[in-house]
């Protein structure tokens, strides 16, 4: 794809569906790590601002006094150090995949371990809970999901 292409291009996300009154194809798989049915769906978004997109998600971490405002300034920090796609939102959580290869894993994990939210491998779901895990995660996958689920 172009560049004039992929500018014009909507964002396209997934996420659960609590992700607010976007419409959007549904589709259930199950959560391992609560054994229990999630429900998911496939929303088109008109803009090729992904953060446009989060602003009308509204994905936010109540329980960290953090808003979807928020969350948009910590995503531009984020890629101030490393530009990404992002590749997944829901109520409660952002997923993020590095476009290029990650020249410093070990800065860009310092940066997500401060980002306002809790830092999970999108391999296995697991949380990362220092820096040296997010490293590992990122030198293995150049994803990770953001999430405020606590």
């Amino acid at each position: 794809m172009d560049a004039t292409a992929q500018a014009m291009s909507p964002v396209v996300m997934a996420g659960d569906s609590a992700a607010g009154n976007i419409p959007a194809q549904s589709q259930s798989h199950s959560d391992r790590r609560k054994k229990t049915k999630v429900n998911y769906q496939l929303g088109l978004l008109p803009t090729s601002d992904k953060y446009e997109a989060v602003l009308a998600v509204q994905p936010s971490g109540a329980n960290y006094d953090v808003d979807a405002q928020d969350v948009v300034n910590e995503l531009k920090k984020i890629e101030s150090l490393h530009p990404f796609h992002l590749i997944g939102m829901g109520f409660d959580r952002v997923t993020l995949r590095f476009i290029e290869p990650i020249a410093d894993p070990a800065k860009l994990a310092e940066a997500l371990e401060k980002f306002p939210a809790e830092a999970v491998s999108p391999e296995d779901e697991d949380y990362l809970v220092s820096v040296e895990q997010i490293e590992e995660s990122l030198r293995r996958n150049p994803r990770i999901i953001l999430c405020w689920e606590h």
